[in-house]
């Protein structure tokens, strides 16, 4: 009767030490998000993920592939104005210089923003040459959207070293 308990104990023990480390992976990045409803960990850069639905959500568990945007936009033909531009040099890591070809006094300005969208920094654009001191922001993906008013003409992607 001893010997049985003792091999239950130890089978349970097996099991309890293996069932610990049963899914290990080491993510890119992820956090814990927490708030009233309750508390959740997540993940980025795993290669498999499951679907669950219920009657008050769904929960994705796992990771997606990451991915990257590499859409850029520009209006390629605008009416009444002549529009070329550049930046240079790209990736930068210190001053980032935006050129308009024949810039002839229009109304232009600029928002740089950060990969998620937050706009960091925007200013009036009143000469050829414009620029942008990058120092301060940490490497990564930027956007710099010209923009005429409201009507955003060309936005470039930036690569910060």
């Amino acid at each position: 009767m001893k010997y049985k308990k003792f091999k239950i104990c130890a089978l349970l023990l097996v099991m309890w030490i293996t069932g610990l480390a049963a899914q290990e992976v080491i993510p890119a990045a992820g956090g814990v998000g927490s708030g009233s409803g309750g508390t959740i960990s997540y993940s980025v850069g795993q290669l498999f993920f499951s679907t669950f639905a219920g009657e008050t959500g769904t929960v994705v568990e796992g990771v997606q592939q990451p991915y990257e945007i590499s859409i850029v936009t520009a209006i390629d033909e605008i009416i009444g104005i002549q529009f070329v531009s550049s930046v240079f040099p790209n990736p930068t890591a210190d001053i980032l210089t935006l050129r308009i070809a024949e810039f002839d006094n229009m109304m232009l300005s600029y928002h740089l923003l950060d990969a998620n969208g937050r706009l960091l920094e925007n200013g009036q654009i009143t000469g050829p040459e414009t620029r942008l001191n990058m120092v301060k922001f940490p490497s990564g993906i930027y956007f710099l959207k010209v923009l005429e008013g409201r009507t955003e003409l060309i936005t470039y992607k930036i690569l910060k070293n």
